[in-house]
């Protein structure tokens, strides 16, 4: 019988040569200074403008929060507005930002927040809508435009809040009387002074007080997904 051939070193293919005889490393290095392509310095650059941005809003809701929790409300009105201009499609910071602002009695510039968180909260977390709805007509009755604060309020109850929802049944017949005889130009100031809505906006103010449901949790911050190039 002859003798059997000896075939040679089985078939291996280049890349697996290379994978055998490369130390340990070397690949890894290799491929992390292996040029990069356009689509990916911008998918790096995207992904690390992101983590700047939240990094950004984490600060800002975190020094808000404290603000708020300490009673300053003009700084941490300032930390709110510098997130709001960061994420303008963001509800939260803009309601934190409205509350601020209602607590210091600037009711036109808390009125606009609010309009904007109402519309970004359309089809959002109702705890937000509610919140939105709830101080919006807030604004408008301290700012005298009571058929606004009724159309508002008349069709719209909070859920599992006894307590705001017997205030809000118990103002509304009065808010309508208001509008019904209001008479002149609607009061468009910062302080409405001694103007008959104020006690209405009070017992509401009160309920509110009495009820965790009506005190925003601290802000979180949310990022956008990242845009593919």
């Amino acid at each position: 019988m002859p003798p059997k051939k000896d075939d040679g070193p089985p078939n291996i293919s280049r890349r697996q040569l290379f994978a055998k005889l490369v130390p340990p490393g070397v690949k890894e290095l290799a491929e992390k200074n292996r040029p990069q392509t356009e689509d990916t310095k911008r998918k790096q650059a995207a992904e690390q403008a992101d983590a700047d941005a939240m990094a950004r809003r984490v600060a800002l809701a975190r020094d808000g929060n404290v603000a708020l929790a300490a009673g300053n409300l003009d700084e941490a009105a300032l930390h709110f507005r510098t997130f709001v201009k960061e994420a303008p499609q963001e509800a939260m910071p803009r309601l934190c930002l409205g509350r601020c602002l209602y607590d210091l009695g600037q009711y036109i510039q808390a009125r606009v927040e609010f309009q904007r968180a109402l519309a970004l909260t359309e089809n959002g977390p109702a705890h937000q809508r509610d919140h939105a709805t709830l101080f919006l007509g807030l604004c408008f009755l301290r700012l005298g435009k009571y058929w606004k604060a009724y159309d508002l309020w008349q069709a719209w109850h909070p859920q599992g809040v006894s307590g705001l929802a017997q205030a809000l049944d118990e103002t509304l017949p009065g808010i309508k009387e208001m509008a019904d005889t209001q008479s002149g130009p609607e009061i468009a100031t910062e302080n409405a002074g001694e103007d008959a809505g104020l006690p209405l906006a009070a017992s509401i103010e009160t309920a509110i007080a009495k009820t965790p449901w009506a005190h925003l949790p601290p802000m979180i911050p949310t990022l956008p997904p990242v845009q593919q190039a």
